[in-house]
């Protein structure tokens, strides 16, 4: 079979077919090393468009809200400012305590501080409660949806 490949091999070569370029010491397919595909240039990417204000919806619970990873400093600033309004914790819960749970309605809520919707714009109109053991917990207004627990 390579008798065949290199007679066609030098068949084209003596042919001179324009764009066909033919090595000297070709080797069967079968026979050269493998090599990796070329690569071809990237399109160039589409023109970025400005961040959104709130988070990408991959960041948000279902039914909508404004979940947000808080550092500790964030953290820290939220428990300093909702702390001082002095609102009276919930102590009975029966209902779990986790981002995406709906809080019933006889739940009190207070509405999350100006100084907090400053830090967290996405928070505007966001409601909290504070839990007996100091957790604080940020729910949607529209759907009353846990977003955000802070120990």
């Amino acid at each position: 079979m390579r008798t065949r490949i290199v007679s066609a091999l030098a068949l084209v070569a003596a042919l001179g077919i324009p764009g066909m370029v033919v090595a000297q010491d070709a080797q069967p397919p079968a026979e050269q090393p493998a090599q990796p595909p070329a690569e071809q240039p990237a399109e160039p990417a589409p023109p970025a468009e400005p961040a959104p204000a709130a988070p990408a919806p991959a960041d948000q619970p279902a039914g909508g809200g404004a979940m947000v990873d808080l550092s500790v400093e964030q953290q820290t600033q939220v428990k300093t400012e909702i702390t001082a309004l002095n609102v009276e914790p919930v102590v009975k819960i029966d209902f779990d305590i986790s981002v995406g749970t709906v809080v019933p309605k006889t739940v009190v809520l207070h509405p999350v501080p100006a100084k907090l919707v400053t830090l967290f714009p996405q928070w505007k109109g966001f409601l909290f409660f504070i839990l007996a053991d100091g957790r604080i917990v940020i729910v949607a207004p529209d759907t009353l949806k846990i977003v955000v627990i802070i120990a």
